[in-house]
């Protein structure tokens, strides 16, 4: 194989597979990136067995083939050499000598072979987004997935498709998201886990594209595959079920605030200096047209702010944790957020003023008293 590149290009490129390197494999080849070049292409690919990242560029292809890079040294050489051509060629001995400008270097490489080959993902469910809204699905959501790596089920998003409509929901079992955004075309139904770094990656090349650009998802029953222009992720699905997050949404509620949230974030960011000492917890209680946030601390001390509301309903007073409230509010642009509430120990549901396809449930805390506002 030879090729000729801008090294930026390809520098690019090898940023974008790297990370799905393994980095505590056993096997060596899993910390290589295999470069494969035909034709003007010149397509990088790596992978940890759990995930495969691919990237296509184009290229001055004077020999088509194959080879195998250490990730690490290739991602280092590459940052520091001058933005001029890069051509890399095979070498015998099993090297791969790389040249740009006054430098040269011969790297070790493995046999290309023995390059692990991506699962071919068998379309028995396929759609097509826009890249802007996969990524505001992923925003929405990712974030309220699970850390406990003992329930497997709950440490990445549900996707379910229906009709023209594809959703995505996390849990930790404190808090749900939910979000729903139209396609614009579907086959088969969908209703897969797909790991949270996938979808962290999902949402990085999404970054990439052009609002407007279309992202094709394909899914089997193991595998699903994200299509983002000229780079492609094909990660395993999760096994097993994901509890029926339809039953936890409220369907109704009694009492309601309006607030604005800017105001809101601000104040819950400073009250949350306080409450972390307490298990990020902050209470709350309506006075009227007041919201009251307060903290305490036997080791700080308190924390008091107040936010003006709408409030429909009777007064609340009830305990969320800051840090749970702050993840929600970090990404919502809306001016003003939506707080529906039946009881002390029920869900909230939040969402931003007016928007109806997201959806966020917040379990509450055991109310302090002696957090109680005066």
């Amino acid at each position: 194989m030879k090729i000729t590149c801008p090294r930026k290009v390809l520098y690019d490129s090898v940023q974008t597979v790297q990370r799905a390197v393994s980095s505590r494999s056993s096997l060596p080849i899993l910390s290589h990136i295999i470069m494969s070049a035909q034709d003007d292409n010149l397509t990088l690919m790596a992978t940890d067995l759990e995930m495969w990242m691919q990237c296509g560029t184009q290229s001055v292809v004077e020999e088509a083939g194959s080879v195998t890079v250490p990730a690490r040294v290739i991602s280092e050489v590459l940052a520091s050499l001058p933005d001029e051509d890069v051509t890399i060629s095979q070498k015998e001995g099993g090297r791969v000598a790389l040249e740009c400008g006054a430098s040269s270097y011969e790297l070790l490489s493995l046999e290309p072979e023995d390059f692990p080959k991506p699962p071919e993902v068998e379309d028995e469910a396929s759609l097509t987004i826009k890249a802007q809204d996969l990524r505001l699905l992923i925003e929405r959501t990712l974030f309220a997935a699970s850390q406990d790596t003992s329930r497997v089920t709950l440490t990445g998003a549900l996707l379910v498709l229906e009709d023209s409509t594809l959703k995505a929901v996390s849990t930790d079992t404190h808090r749900l998201c939910l979000a729903a955004a139209d396609v614009s075309e579907s086959t088969g139904t969908m209703q897969h886990i797909v790991p949270e770094r996938a979808m962290g990656e999902v949402h990085r090349l999404t970054g990439e594209l052009n609002p407007e650009d279309a992202v094709t998802i394909k899914a089997s029953s193991t595998q699903v595959l994200f299509e983002c222009g000229e780079s492609r992720l094909t990660s395993r699905l999760i096994e097993g079920q994901f509890p029926n997050y339809e039953k936890v949404i409220p369907a109704s509620y009694d009492k309601k605030l309006v607030v604005p949230t800017e105001q809101f974030r601000q104040a819950v960011k400073r009250a949350a200096i306080v409450a972390r000492d307490d298990a990020n917890r902050i209470t709350f209680e309506t006075y009227g047209g007041t919201l009251k946030l307060s903290a305490e601390s036997p080791n700080i001390g308190i924390a008091k702010e107040e936010v003006d509301v709408v409030r429909e309903g009777d007064d609340i007073r009830m305990a969320f944790n800051s840090k749970y409230l702050l993840d929600f509010l970090n990404i919502t642009n809306a001016e003003a957020v939506e707080i529906e509430l039946t009881g002390e120990l029920s869900p909230a549901l939040i969402r931003p003023q007016g928007v109806y396809d997201y959806t966020y449930v917040l379990m509450p805390m055991q109310v302090r008293s002696y957090a109680a506002a005066p």
